[in-house]
């Protein structure tokens, strides 16, 4: 799709706005793995709309990619019994 040309753009171009303006991204375009497990998921990309730029694309993958790290966390949580907590949230600055 050639929506960034590294990854680093990626954060740069999704916070052009303010939200996905409805898409959402399965991100399992080799299947999913943890806490999923399922080799035959397919990626899809779904709200696609006139409104919809590359920008909500990229915003909705991070947002996805997000999700997925929070579903095994909860998933180690429940197989391990202990609570896990996120570390404070960190900025990255320039220098």
């Amino acid at each position: 799709m050639k929506l960034i040309s590294d990854a680093f753009d990626s954060e740069y171009f999704a916070t052009k706005v303010k939200d996905t303006n409805g898409v959402y991204v399965v991100p399992a375009f080799t299947g999913l793995g943890a806490p999923y497990w399922d080799p035959y998921a397919r990626g899809a990309i779904f709200g696609l709309t006139r409104g919809v730029n590359s920008n909500h694309i990229i915003r909705a993958t991070l947002e996805s990619i997000a999700f997925q790290t929070r579903d095994v966390l909860e998933a180690m949580q429940a197989d391990s019994g202990i609570r896990l907590h996120a570390p404070a949230r960190r900025r990255r600055r320039g220098g």
